[in-house]
């Protein structure tokens, strides 16, 4: 049976005679991430997209703006804007309490700087590598905040306060965990160092 990366002809033949429409926009959205010159992606991807179209007219609200939202900006393409859109917004607050000179609450600057820790970024670009088993469940679940990645970030954040706040203070970057910490509680410097340490170990 002639396969292409992994998915057999006949599942896609069971796609596109079976009127499933959820089928098909899954298969759009899986034929997106096809490698150059892959004949038969190529040709799901034509496929799906021409029955999508008609059944945006046809089905109900609001799955006709989901295939709509699908047809202008798969999830291929959303991903890099979403991502660039996040870091903006995060990069500008940080900016302002340079600026300003501002030591935001620990609450505050962690909201912030979970993002900017770039955990996030790496798990979505591994994606990338992993053509065979990506799938559109697979971004929904990271951008949905999944536990391991949560952790996953305060840990490497926290890591990277602790150990780079001198240098970094010295170089006149905005404030770190530790900084926010002293600030908050009103202790000595080595007290955040104590006491985020022991976050990462609990």
């Amino acid at each position: 049976m002639e396969k292409s990366k992994g998915i057999p002809t006949t599942m896609i033949s069971m796609k596109i005679h079976s009127g499933d429409v959820k089928g098909m926009l899954e298969l759009y959205e899986a034929a997106q991430f096809q490698p150059h010159g892959e004949n038969i992606l190529e040709e799901a991807l034509s496929f799906s997209t021409f029955h999508l179209k008609f059944a945006e007219t046809t089905v109900n609200y609001p799955f006709s703006i989901q295939i709509a939202n699908a047809l202008k900006r798969p999830i291929r393409k959303s991903v890099p804007r979403l991502i660039a859109r996040s870091y903006i917004s995060i990069y500008e607050a940080c900016a302002k309490w340079l600026h300003e000179n501002c030591i935001p609450t620990m609450e505050e600057y962690m909201s912030i700087a979970l993002v900017s820790s770039g955990y996030w970024l790496i798990t979505i670009s591994s994606f990338a590598g992993m053509e065979e088993s990506i799938t559109k469940e697979t971004f929904n679940w990271a951008f949905n905040d999944p536990k391991i990645i949560i952790a996953s970030s305060i840990i490497c954040r926290l890591m990277s306060d602790i150990v780079g706040h001198k240098v970094e203070q010295e170089r006149g970057h905005a404030s770190s965990a530790v900084e926010c910490y002293m600030k908050q509680y009103g202790v000595s410097i080595q007290e955040p160092h104590d006491e985020l340490y022991k976050l990462l170990v609990l």
